[in-house]
């Protein structure tokens, strides 16, 4: 859709996000479930935040083409993410109606659209 339309699509507003790959995650998770000495450990696997403009951004520079970020309300990006084939479960809950500290930890980028 990002090619087709020439634009990320979102619901996120200025929200900061913060990703990784699923291999990161996996790996991560391998590792904590088998080693010794991570209970109680806490790890940031995200990286640095970045809003979905940013992340448009970069997606222009890596195609060389321009990209925008569309911002569009919740209900109007769950019509275009089910329009699309995407299932009804989906899209996760938009950050402006999870709890601040869910929000600023919520990778949209790692689930599975």
């Amino acid at each position: 859709m990002i090619t087709q339309y020439h634009a990320l699509l979102g619901s996120a507003h200025d929200g900061l996000v913060s990703a990784a790959s699923r291999r990161d995650y996996a790996a991560a998770a391998a590792a904590v479930l088998t080693q010794n000495g991570h209970l109680g450990a806490i790890y940031e696997l995200g990286g640095t935040p970045f809003t979905l403009t940013e992340l448009a951004a970069t997606i222009s520079d890596v195609l060389g083409t321009p990209i925008a970020y569309q911002d569009m309300s919740v209900s109007d990006h769950t019509g275009v993410l089910t329009g699309s084939g995407l299932p009804r479960r989906w899209p996760p809950p938009s950050p402006t109606r999870m709890p601040a500290w869910l929000a600023e930890s919520c990778s949209p980028l790692a689930t599975t659209w």
